[in-house]
């Protein structure tokens, strides 16, 4: 529930116009990236980093669904 209402916040009041947001309710973490970075690939290292810093693998599987990319706007 937290990470739905944090999410929710900041989603609200950080614009998508400066910041892409990233979900991943998997593991109740979200990231924002700059649009400004130009980084290759930030997705999938920012990933990377929270497998090898925080979490069970079997949470990060690929099939999961993210509340931003299932269309349903979280």
């Amino acid at each position: 529930m937290r990470f739905r209402v944090y999410f929710q916040s900041v989603a609200t009041f950080i614009d998508a116009i400066n910041f892409t947001h990233h979900a991943l309710p998997a593991i109740s973490a979200y990231f924002l990236a700059n649009n400004a970075n130009k980084e290759p690939d930030l997705m999938n290292s920012v990933e990377q980093m929270f497998r090898e810093l925080y979490i069970v693998p079997e949470a990060m599987e690929p099939n999961k669904p993210s509340t931003l990319s299932s269309g349903n706007g979280g």
